[in-house]
């Protein structure tokens, strides 16, 4: 059955999109069939990769296009949907229809479910129109987030928001993945954030954390994910980790 998960976080800089093409590769290297979606116009996710896009998501959105038309492949059992600059117009063509915030779910229900074992959907660092459309099409959202006040202070914020969407849904946390994590640069003050994030079950925190790593930085430049641009980087262990525990929760 396919499960769909959005990466979301109402802050940016925390490594949505790097979570989003990795966890994807990953997913991908282990056998399972991988559809990325992005859903910011700042389209970094869709810049990890190397290919030549004539439709985008914007254009699924206002019917322009099915969801075929926009799905490139971009490598081995991974497929994607990319976003584009202009994004913000097309976010502006869907907000006067009913139902705005439905119509990913529609569009997923219709042409995706079934043909993926995952779909993976990067998402704008604020809670606008894209960001809803990608939760109500999910069954599980993944929070990426650094053990710094700002991100924590963001949390309840975000999980507010997806209770009552579950409320329509079933949208469920799927956990929280801590980032860019440094023992060497981490205080008193942020190991206490990041010892809270670990030890409240509510928060379904990933036993992986992802180290800071400049080689993650490094692919996503060459247009690469971290397995292919560098497969024995910290970057890539962390991933790979990543990986196997997502499927550990969730087949």
């Amino acid at each position: 059955m396919t499960k769909v998960i959005t990466i979301a976080q109402n802050k940016g800089g925390v490594g949505k999109s790097t979570t989003a093409a990795n966890l994807g590769a990953g997913l991908a290297r282990q056998g399972k069939k991988v559809l990325l979606i992005d859903m910011d116009a700042q389209a970094n996710l869709s810049t990890c990769f190397t290919y030549e896009a004539k439709f985008h998501i914007g254009q699924v959105l206002t019917g322009a296009v099915s969801v075929d038309e926009a799905t490139l492949s971009v490598g081995k059992n991974l497929d994607l949907i990319p976003s584009v600059k202009t994004l913000l117009e097309f976010e502006e063509a869907i907000s006067g229809k009913p139902r705005r915030e439905d119509i990913l779910r529609k569009a997923i229900k219709k042409y995706v479910t079934g043909r993926y074992d995952y779909v993976l959907i990067d998402t704008p660092p604020h809670l606008g129109l894209m960001t809803y459309n990608a939760l109500y099409a999910s069954d599980y959202y993944i929070m990426p987030m650094q053990s710094e006040f700002f991100s924590y202070d963001g949390i309840d914020t975000l999980i507010g928001h997806c209770n009552n969407i579950s409320e329509d849904t079933g949208l469920e946390l799927g956990g929280i993945v801590l980032t860019r994590y440094n023992e060497k640069k981490r205080g008193l003050a942020l190991q206490a954030i990041a010892n809270a994030i670990k030890s409240d079950p509510d928060y379904k925190t990933f036993r992986t954390y992802i180290r800071e790593n400049n080689k993650l930085f490094e692919a996503q430049l060459k247009h690469k994910d971290i397995f292919a641009y560098d497969p024995e980087s910290n970057g890539a262990e962390d991933y790979h980790k990543l990986t196997l525990e997502l499927i550990e929760r969730y087949g």
